[in-house]
């Protein structure tokens, strides 16, 4: 005890180094613990990211960009080509000078009359086929496209159903614009149709519609749909009725002693192909339109915002 006392330093001294390598192992074993579990954290984070940056996913790099880029040339191209290849070049589209039209109208009206009656197709007096209107008025000029369109439609499918076999043109019904009157019949007046455009913008494409009511056998029907059908044009049937027109519905028995016996000259229908139907039928064209390029995406909570 005299010892420590005359030496009280030494003695503070001994006790703080010997204090200090306690906490000293203390410590170390510690950060050793500490740094063994932050290892093992890496190496899990690192397993977690490392499938992230495999050689196969590529992160926006400049190669990356050329092949999206020249991947958008291609569908573009791709898509100009269906565009040509399905949008026929009889069927004028654009707008033009309404006295352009108005005079196509006119000639249009005059060749069918001419084609219709030299096939001795019944159709309604003064008729027009469905553009009366423009006899006489020149239509809005921002409606000319949709007109030239309409028009050479019906010029296709009209000289079609001219060589059909059909014997009467009833009516033609097309899209008609407000201003329009006789667009569904045959004289000035007739009431406006329903039929609407309807467009289909986000997948390219959109359906201008058409009825056609007339009188004939299956025989004009399939050529009509088969007309349809082998088009350069998409043309989509949407609906179809069939009336009978026949007063006496004839059996094959009766039928041919009617033919042989009493020299019947009327509907001869041993295979069908004589009965005469009242038929309408609404079709479409579907006319091809690029779809707009597809812009930033934005909140949902909030449109204007990306």
């Amino acid at each position: 005890m005299d010892f420590l006392k005359k030496n009280k330093k030494i003695a503070i001294l001994a006790a703080l180094t010997v204090a200090l390598t306690v906490v000293g192992f203390v410590l170390i074993n510690w950060t050793g613990t500490s740094l063994a579990q932050t290892d093992a954290d890496l190496q899990a984070t690192r397993a977690q990211i490392e499938p992230l940056i495999a050689p196969g996913l590529l992160y926006p790099d400049q190669k990356n960009i050329k092949a999206v880029k020249a991947n958008a040339l291609e569908i573009d191209s791709l898509t100009s080509s269906l565009l040509s290849e399905y949008n026929n070049p009889d069927i004028v589209t654009g707008v033009t000078e309404p006295i352009v039209f108005k005079n196509q109208a006119n000639d249009f009206a005059n060749e069918m009359d001419r084609l219709y009656r030299t096939a001795k197709i019944k159709i309604p007096a003064d008729y027009g086929f469905s553009f009366e209107m423009y006899r006489n008025i020149l239509p809005d000029s921002q409606n000319t496209g949709l007109l030239n369109t309409q028009i050479s439609v019906l010029n296709l499918v009209l000289r079609k159903l001219a060589e059909s076999g059909i014997t009467d043109l009833k009516s033609i019904q097309r899209v008609n614009f407000a201003n329009e009157s006789g667009g569904g019949g045959g004289t000035t007046g007739a009431k406006l149709s329903d039929l609407r455009v309807t467009t289909h913008e986000a997948k390219g494409y959109r359906e201008i519609p058409f009825t056609l009511n007339f009188s004939g056998d299956i025989v004009s029907l399939q050529k009509l749909l088969n007309f349809l059908a082998l088009s350069k044009n998409v043309f989509v049937v949407k609906s179809l009725q069939v009336k009978n027109e026949n007063i006496t519905v004839y059996t094959v028995e009766s039928a041919l002693n009617e033919h042989t016996v009493k020299k019947y000259t009327g509907p001869f229908i041993v295979f069908g192909n004589k009965y005469r139907f009242d038929i309408q039928i609404t079709f479409v064209l579907i006319e091809f339109i690029k779809p707009p390029a597809p812009g930033p995406k934005t909140n949902p909570q909030n449109p204007n915002t990306p």
